[in-house]
């Protein structure tokens, strides 16, 4: 029995429509986050769903690769300290205050101080090593500041503002705060490095 063109396609269209119209309402899961217990974790099954870090593409500002030198030494003996993060620039500038000879006092100066800062120095009449004293000065306060940052910019206690372009300011919070001198670190990043600014 043979049916008149116009009513198969009649019959076909409105089936087709509603195919269509079905299909497009469908949700479609997709995995965000699922990063199980033993992830990392040589063997282990996970039934078939492979692990998804929410955070794979993020790129950290501090993070430091474990093969990055943060000291290099020239072969005249001179040592280039390198501050990929605040947290290895805070390091830096204890050793460098604890070696106390004048030759790592200029290379503190030279290298970890921030030429905003030995400006600032310039303009009101003093030079700028005087800040190197100052940090002597107070070293036992700014050991006590820094004691409490242990990870600097990461610990959990500090806040990190943005006041400026490339600019940082590592805030100590809460119990960690109290009884402190320096409750700020200003640092800022110059050409890839970190630089100390001020203690406030």
């Amino acid at each position: 029995m043979r049916f008149p063109s116009w009513s198969l396609s009649r019959f076909v269209t409105p089936s087709l429509f509603l195919l269509l119209l079905l299909s497009a309402c469908a949700q479609q899961e997709r995995v965000t986050s699922y990063k199980p217990f033993f992830t990392g974790l040589g063997g282990a099954d996970f039934g078939g769903q492979a692990p998804v870090d929410p955070l794979k593409g993020h790129v950290d500002a501090t993070a430091v690769a474990p093969e990055t030198k943060t000291i290099i030494e020239q072969p005249n003996g001179k040592k280039i300290y390198r501050a990929p993060a605040p947290s290895i620039l805070l390091a830096h500038i204890e050793a460098l205050l604890d070696e106390g000879t004048p030759e790592a006092d200029k290379t503190l100066l030279e290298q970890l101080i921030d030429e905003n800062t030995q400006e600032h120095y310039r303009r009101h009449g003093a030079e700028p090593i005087e800040y190197i004293t100052y940090l002597h000065e107070n070293r036992k306060q700014i050991a006590k500041t820094f004691a409490r940052m242990p990870m600097g910019e990461h610990t959990p206690t500090v806040i990190v503002d943005q006041p400026g372009n490339r600019q940082w300011v590592l805030r100590l919070t809460g119990q960690a705060s109290e009884g402190l001198k320096f409750r700020e670190v200003w640092v800022r990043q110059d050409m890839g490095m970190w630089r100390l600014e001020w203690l406030k």
